[in-house]
């Protein structure tokens, strides 16, 4: 399998793992990152982060192992609101993709070393911060409620107990 042209896939409901061709522009694996598109037919989504563009593919599966790529979007990086003018202006260091969160379709990218979020529906950018250390990010995007999980003495589940008013 060559790290550059193809996917691993994971089949939840088969419980399958199977390799696919990926999208032609799969030789920059530091900045890419698959993402899962909106599409609500399985399609899966890709996105590359080759300066100062951001290119997002669609891969449907039509036959298993077998995927075809269209290019889906192009997003010009000057387009972005709230980026730095050096960085509008194409400046040219080391960038990449960090994460994505699909609940608020947004990727978290490493420019000019600051970490940036960038709403992709908006056109918004919010640096988070500035570092020197480039890290995955993986969004939380969802909580649970107050209140103690304890496992059940019969059959080893969690139970929820309220929480104790003070």
């Amino acid at each position: 399998m060559s790290c550059r042209n193809d996917m691993l896939k994971f089949d939840l409901e088969e419980q399958t793992l199977a390799v696919i061709n990926g999208p032609p522009v799969t030789d920059r694996p530091l900045c890419c990152q698959i993402i899962q598109a909106e599409a609500k037919d399985g399609a899966v989504g890709f996105s590359v982060l080759s300066y100062p563009r951001l290119q997002m593919w669609q891969g449907i599966m039509n036959i298993p192992g077998v995927a075809t790529w269209v290019m889906w979007k192009t997003i010009e990086m000057n387009n972005i609101l709230g980026l730095p003018p050096q960085i509008q202006a194409g400046w040219r260091g080391f960038e990449t993709i960090l994460g994505y969160s699909e609940d608020t379709y947004a990727i978290f990218i490493y420019v000019d070393t600051s970490v940036y979020m960038v709403q992709l529906k908006s056109m918004q950018s919010k640096r988070l911060h500035k570092t020197i250390y480039i890290n995955d990010y993986h969004p939380l995007t969802g909580f649970y409620s107050p209140g103690k999980l304890v496992a059940a003495p019969t059959f080893g589940a969690p139970t929820r107990h309220p929480r104790k008013k003070t």
